[in-house]
């Protein structure tokens, strides 16, 4: 028992790495924004929903990793406990996953989605890859760009551009983001806004909600909030998660 209890260890821990490499207790608030985003759509297909997630899922992993590959060395000294400064992860091996996960997403969509969803996948991927790789040359525009990610990921589960719930998503997001630059500004204050802000993403889901009772009338959009559920059983790391 022992013994398989020692075998298990380093594999449960590479787990937990890659789980927290990704945000991946996070992420179904971006799966929420998505899903709900086609449930307002109306269309009835199981297998498209679920193909939607899936490509949510791919991208804010893959958009999480490679915030992490940017930030390798300035996680170094403001985050050591993250994954890669504190080489549980490898450099490479992040970047592998970054590209796997970019690659399957592109795959989904190219397959199975329409030429509007695919439009909006890609402006979703436009805006992952300009805030992260710009996010410290012009940080004051950096929550447009994140805004952006959100905004977009709801949009291409709706299948067209909503003015009035697209720009609730993108100024949600842009808040949110903006509220994690202060961090740095106001040091003494940073744990107090890390729980703020984590508080505020982990609620996307409720948010889906409001917006869907509000917006349908229909009690059942309520469960959108369900997936609130799996963000909140321990605490984890608030670094740039929007």
């Amino acid at each position: 028992m022992d013994e398989h209890n020692t075998t298990m260890n380093p594999i449960r821990k590479k787990i937990l790495a890659y789980s927290r490499l990704t945000r991946l207790r996070l992420a179904p608030t971006a799966i929420s924004n998505s899903t709900f985003g086609y449930w307002l759509s109306q269309e009835n297909s199981f297998a498209h929903a679920i193909t939607i997630a899936i490509i949510s899922l791919c991208l804010y992993s893959a958009g999480m990793t490679l915030n992490d590959i940017v930030d390798k060395n300035k996680d170094k000294l403001s985050n050591p406990q993250r994954p890669l400064p504190k080489g549980e992860i490898k450099y490479h091996e992040a970047i592998f996953l970054t590209l796997a996960l970019f690659t399957l997403s592109a795959t989904l969509a190219g397959l199975y989605l329409n030429a509007q969803r695919l439009l909006w996948y890609g402006i979703t991927v436009t805006c992952i890859l300009v805030y992260n790789f710009t996010k410290e040359l012009w940080p004051k525009i950096s929550p447009v760009w994140m805004g952006g990610c959100r905004c977009f990921n709801f949009t291409l589960g709706l299948g067209h551009w909503h003015t009035t719930l697209s720009l609730i998503y993108f100024f949600y997001t842009a808040l949110l983001t903006y509220l994690s630059l202060l961090e740095d500004k106001l040091a003494k204050q940073k744990d107090q806004i890390q729980r703020y802000v984590f508080t505020l993403i982990a609620s996307f889901p409720l948010l889906d909600a409001c917006v869907g009772l509000l917006y349908t009338q229909k009690y059942h959009a309520a469960f959108f909030s369900l997936w609130m559920l799996p963000c909140w059983r321990r605490k984890t790391s608030h670094k740039n998660v929007p």
